[in-house]
């Protein structure tokens, strides 16, 4: 059953669940909006079409979470790959510059990244 937040001033005052969508609800002057189930609770904000936990971190927390997120996946990454810049790997050096090609575009992930919060597109490593 979807899941409606029942708007005033564009605060959730209320949550309820309808099979479809009424506007207006009886006894509700206020709107009726569907919303994912897991989204908008009471006392949240809408604005733009967006819900906000006004008790949640500021965008600008959320931005810097995700950098720290970016580099620890990358860095993660890159340690996974360390084994194919060693002296004594089987690789051949064909082999070698395409980890190290792969490697460079992971370093430069942060710098090449516009929004930390949209999709990462993380490179393909080599097929060996």
């Amino acid at each position: 059953m979807p899941r409606h937040a029942v708007v005033q001033h564009n605060v959730v005052i209320n949550t309820i669940d309808y099979d479809v969508t009424p506007n207006p609800v009886p006894g509700f002057p206020e709107d009726v909006i569907a919303i994912p189930s897991d989204t908008a609770n009471i006392g949240w904000v809408l604005s733009d079409g967006t819900f906000t936990d006004p008790n949640g971190p500021s965008l600008g927390e959320r931005v810097a979470e995700a950098w720290d997120i970016l580099r620890h996946f990358r860095d993660s990454r890159l340690a996974m790959c360390d084994w194919t810049q060693a002296s004594d790997t089987a690789l051949t050096e064909v082999q070698v510059g395409e980890w190290q090609v792969y490697r460079e575009a992971l370093r430069q992930l942060p710098q090449n990244t516009v929004d930390p919060l949209a999709p990462i597109q993380w490179p393909t490593p080599p097929a060996t």
